[in-house]
Formats: C-alpha cells, sequence, structure tokens
C-alpha cells in the first residue's frame, strides 16, 4: 500500500514537470528540434525571432504601427519571456516596436548598437526598459553568447560609430550544424570591415531591406549562404529590394525569401536537417501594452500650458484691444456732444449778438405803411417814428428796398 502511493506520487511529479516544460517550451516538446527562426511579417521593416529550447532572442520589432502585431505573434508562440532583446540601430523601421515588447514580456537583456539617438521611437524604447529596472549594454565584439547546448549567438560591429546604418549590429546563430547571419540595416562599409570574421552561413538575412546598399558580391563569396531572406513590404515606396541585389543572389544559386511574397518565414535547425515555412501575416488587430517616454508627455503638457498662456494673452489683447476701443468711441462721443454744445453755445451767442444788435439799432416807421427805414427822410414820410429793430420786425414790419 505504502509503496503503490509513492508510485502514484512519483507519477504526479512527473506528469507536473512535463506540463511545465510543454507550457514554457511547447514547440519543442515532441521533436529533437533545436532552434526554430521567425523572420515576422511586419512589411518594409525587420523583426526576428529566434527559439531554442532554453532561450528567446527577439532582433528589431519592426516600425511604429507593427506593435500589436509582434506581439499577438509572440502571444501565439505563448512567449513569456524574452531572454535577450536586440536592437540593431535606431531607426524607426527596427526599434519602432520594442517598447511594446518591452511592457508585454518579461525581459532578460536588452542588447543596442554603439552610439546614440534622439528620436521620439527609439526614447520610447529606452525608457520602457528603465521602466522596467532595465540597462541596455552594447555586447562584446565577437563575444559567444551560448543558450544551450546547441544554440549560441555572436555579434559584430559592436564599436561602430556615426550615426544610422552603419550602427547596425550583425548577428550570427549557430544553431546546430547551422548558421544564421542577420545583418540589420549593414552598409557594405560594415559588411567588408567584419568579413574576415565570418564563417559560411546557410540562412542570411538580406541587410536593410534588399536595398542595394549592402549584399556585396564579396560578402556572398565569403558566406555562400544557401537561402537569402528579404525583409520587405509590399510595393513598398523605396522599391525593395532592389533589382541589382535580387540578381545578384540569384547568379549565386541562393534561394530567395521575401516576407512581401511568403508572409512569415520560419526556419526549423534539426539535427542535421534545415527546413522552412511560410505563414499568413499576423493580425494586427488589438491593443499592445506601451510604456512611452515620460518627457513626451511632460512636452505635452508643457506645450499645452504654452498655448493656454498664448490664449491667455490673446485674449487679454483682444480685451485690451476692445476697451481701447470703447474708449476711444466714449471719447468721440463725449468730443462730439462737447463739440455740439458748444455750436449751440456759439449759435446762442451769435443769436444774442444779433439780438442786441438789433435792439440797439433803430429804424423809422410812418404812421401809415408797412415799411421800415434807415432813413428818416426815404420816401416823404412824415413825421415817422422812431423804434427799435427789433420791434419793428416783431410788428411785422418789412425793410424798405431803397433805404436799408
Amino acid at each position: 500500500m505504502f509503496k503503490h502511493k509513492i508510485k502514484k506520487w512519483m507519477i504526479l511529479v512527473v506528469s507536473f514537470l512535463l506540463s511545465l516544460s510543454l507550457f514554457t517550451h511547447p514547440v519543442f516538446a515532441s521533436e529533437n528540434t533545436y532552434a526554430r527562426i521567425h523572420f515576422i511579417d511586419t512589411g518594409n521593416s525587420d523583426c526576428i525571432f529566434i527559439q531554442s529550447k532554453e532561450k528567446n532572442i527577439l532582433i528589431d520589432a519592426g516600425d511604429n504601427d507593427d506593435e500589436q502585431r509582434i506581439v499577438n505573434y509572440l502571444n501565439q508562440l505563448k512567449v513569456k519571456k524574452i531572454d535577450y532583446l536586440v536592437s540593431t540601430h535606431p531607426d524607426a523601421d527596427h526599434c519602432g516596436g520594442l517598447d511594446a515588447a518591452v511592457s508585454n514580456f518579461d525581459i532578460g537583456q536588452a542588447f543596442v548598437s554603439n552610439g546614440s539617438s534622439n528620436s521620439k521611437t527609439y526614447r520610447d524604447f529606452i525608457y520602457s526598459l528603465t521602466n522596467k529596472g532595465l540597462t541596455p549594454a552594447v555586447p562584446l565584439e565577437n563575444n559567444k553568447i551560448a543558450l544551450d547546448k546547441h544554440n549560441s549567438i555572436q555579434f559584430y560591429n559592436t564599436k561602430a560609430t556615426g550615426t544610422g546604418n552603419n550602427l547596425s549590429l550583425v548577428t550570427l546563430l549557430r544553431s546546430g550544424q547551422h548558421k544564421f547571419l542577420f545583418t540589420g540595416d549593414a552598409p557594405k562599409k560594415v559588411e567588408k570591415s567584419i568579413l574576415d570574421q565570418l564563417p559560411q552561413v546557410d540562412v542570411l538575412k538580406v541587410s536593410h531591406h534588399g536595398s542595394k546598399t549592402g549584399t556585396s558580391q564579396e560578402l556572398l563569396n565569403k558566406i555562400k549562404p544557401q537561402y537569402a531572406v528579404i525583409e520587405c513590404g509590399r510595393h513598398n515606396k523605396y522599391h525593395h529590394p532592389n533589382q541589382e541585389v535580387t540578381k545578384r543572389l540569384k547568379k549565386a544559386n541562393i534561394k530567395i525569401l521575401r516576407t512581401d511574397k511568403k508572409g512569415n518565414i520560419i526556419f526549423k535547425s534539426k539535427n542535421k536537417k534545415l527546413t522552412y515555412k511560410c505563414t499568413k501575416t499576423t493580425s494586427n488587430s488589438g491593443s499592445a501594452n506601451v510604456t512611452r517616454d515620460p518627457s513626451d508627455e511632460i512636452k505635452k503638457q508643457e506645450e499645452a500650458k504654452r498655448q493656454a498662456e498664448l490664449e491667455a494673452q490673446r485674449q487679454a489683447e483682444l480685451q485690451a484691444q476692445q476697451v481701447a476701443q470703447r474708449q476711444a468711441e466714449l471719447q468721440a462721443q463725449q468730443e462730439a456732444q462737447r463739440q455740439a454744445q458748444l455750436q449751440a453755445q456759439q449759435e446762442a451767442q451769435r443769436q444774442a449778438q444779433q439780438q442786441a444788435q438789433q435792439n440797439s439799432t433803430y429804424v423809422y416807421i410812418p404812421r401809415t405803411g408797412s415799411k421800415y427805414h434807415s432813413n428818416p427822410n426815404c420816401s416823404n414820410m412824415k413825421n415817422p417814428t422812431s423804434i427799435p429793430l427789433s420791434q419793428a420786425q416783431s410788428q411785422g414790419y418789412q425793410p424798405c428796398s431803397k433805404c436799408y
């Protein structure tokens, strides 16, 4: 009875450990696969996910609008942790979704290229790391990092200086007997600088979406890949991949696989066998968690404050203009009233002066007749009467046309 209980207990423990293994790495539970390498279709941008039995690696994460697509893809793989997160260089079409990867999954170590960038997209990525207490590091040149007993990665061009594509980290994955080279956007100058360190590889991730800036004949002669994967967008405005590059690849009998034509491209490294399959482009619906650089919010607040101050200043100026206009109108009205009063006073004064003048002027009126005269001898008046002009006018007398 006791032995039966022990046996039952051991079965439960083994079952639990097996279920835990299935939950952690379900893709490797029932097959002797060393690694799976996913070239995720994110359009004219780069995103590569590597699964080994013990570690997960994400190299770049597309553009800003690819965040949800990448999160959905990794969720479908039941990914919980990204052990190594690699940003090949700060261009937005490579680091745009990295902040979402950091915010949605546990992160072990983040590797970045040498140099820096002040772009908002790159700042969002760096702050998302800071928000989780993580500090990115530049990997050591040609230093091999073991993922498990079958897989390792190495980095090249880690000491690059300058800006843009020249900073691109180049990553070499060794998976059993198979090798994969991921070049970011490395131009021919970078290819030449690391050429002596590179082995022959099975799969080349073509640089810069197939642009003519990379994938030199010298590189192909040295690494002799069997497959070339080009991550590019359908009908993209840059016309990637360049015809010179595809012609060079075809001439070397290298099989070209393009995400714009194949969707997601997934290689499986298994013992001595290397195979691949293609799946449909992942949905971009949903809303990925992201952590933005707080300086962006501060800038928004500062801009809102500045706009509010400008609006307050505008309103104050408008109010001052309105007050000045009202004051000017009031002053004009008061001046008009003053002028009217002055004119009225002047008219009254004129009339008073005229009245006084009329009162002080005497004329002559006859005993009979309707005219007043200034000359008592006019019209043979006899014994005329002298009266004030105003009185004569008030009595209806009219001026004499001869003497007045």
